[in-house]
């Protein structure tokens, strides 16, 4: 190395040395300290959460549910093999239709005889 280069080296690490700051040993805190601590970051989150509350609940009153109208055309699928409540036009407890179709009967059963 050159007298130059070692004159840049030094530089460069008084530099740096002069860019961070000086730290001071952090102490642990005592059990007691650490206790008060505690307590006094619960109230601040209980307060934090009632405010959060309250926000929502005032979202809440602020929205308007709109009931779902369906107009125009749709295509209903009714499966053959519905075996669910008695009208197959209730979909999600919203009827589809007002005309009521009650599901097929179910098909007797042969009964063979003997000879």
């Amino acid at each position: 190395m050159t007298a130059q280069s070692n004159w840049l080296a030094a530089a460069e690490r008084r530099k740096a040395q002069a860019l961070k700051p000086k730290k001071e040993p952090e102490r642990k805190l005592t059990q007691e300290e650490l206790l008060e601590e505690a307590k006094i970051t619960e109230q601040l989150n209980l307060e934090s959460l009632d405010a959060f509350r309250r926000k929502e609940e005032e979202a809440r009153k602020l929205v308007k549910k709109k009931p779902v109208v369906l107009t125009g055309q749709r295509i209903v699928f009714l499966s053959k093999q519905f075996t669910g409540a008695t009208d197959p036009f209730m979909l999600h407890g919203h009827r589809l239709s007002n005309q009521y179709i009650p599901p097929n009967p179910p098909t007797p059963k042969k009964e063979f005889k003997e000879q």
